[in-house]
């Protein structure tokens, strides 16, 4: 019981205890890309809609929406 471990145990125990787990992957880069592109795509999108596709330009869009409703009644 009063055997220690050999010269390189460590280095053994480290290496096989490296091959069982894959290497960490940092997922914050690809997250804030992608906040990035959501942000983008939402601003192009309102920007489209307001300029183009939207036709009651001259109301400020909260009272075309409740007429919208209204109109469903």
């Amino acid at each position: 019981m009063d055997r220690l471990p050999s010269e390189n145990h460590e280095e053994r125990f480290l290496a096989k205890l490296q091959s069982r787990f894959k290497e960490y992957i940092n997922l914050t880069p690809y997250f804030i890309k992608l906040a990035i592109v959501t942000v983008l795509i939402f601003i192009c999108s309102y920007l489209i809609w307001n300029n183009f596709i939207r036709k009651d330009k001259d109301k400020p869009i909260i009272e075309s929406i409740v007429e919208q409703f209204q109109r469903k009644k």
